[in-house]
């Protein structure tokens, strides 16, 4: 349904995000070579996958292209180089959506973005943006959280 993965950081690992449609959310830390350093899992709610979904759907994910976003951050909106902030990649699969009145599926998207959480301020011409910086700060939360009850449950 959702993977989200970071490639190029200064970190000794790349976190890899994935929500499945059943709520698990698993995130793993991998080497650079893709060895499985570490990983911890946790079942999200329906109403926390939709979330999730809707902070890329609302800030125009699914409504853009990467060639578009490219087009649209050259100029005026270029992100600033950051050596050490890596790229996100992010990929989203839906068996079926609904935009107003239309459904439509299956539909498959995904983007990368420079950065997205530190080389950009939000910019109503690039809402996709500010849709990857929110994602990005969920996602650490969820790490976060998924961290702190496996913790919490080895320790019983």
């Amino acid at each position: 349904m959702l993977a989200v993965t970071y490639s190029g950081t200064l970190l000794m690992y790349r976190p890899v995000y994935s929500l499945y449609g059943d709520g698990r959310f698993v995130v793993e830390q991998q080497s650079h070579s893709g060895e499985l350093l570490d990983s911890v899992e946790m079942h999200l709610s329906f109403a926390e996958v939709q979330s999730l979904l809707r902070t890329l759907i609302d800030h125009g994910f699914l409504d853009t292209t990467q060639r578009s976003l490219e087009d649209r951050l050259r100029g005026d909106h270029a992100p600033s180089r950051l050596i050490d902030g890596g790229t996100m990649m992010v990929a989203m699969h839906l068996d079926s959506y609904t935009k107003g009145k239309e459904t439509v599926g299956p539909l498959t998207q995904w983007i990368a973005v420079a950065a997205p959480g530190r080389s950009h301020r939000p910019n109503p011409a690039v809402p996709e943006l500010t849709g990857f910086s929110l994602l990005a700060e969920r996602l650490v939360e969820l790490e976060r959280t998924a961290k702190a009850r496996a913790s919490s449950e080895i320790d019983l």
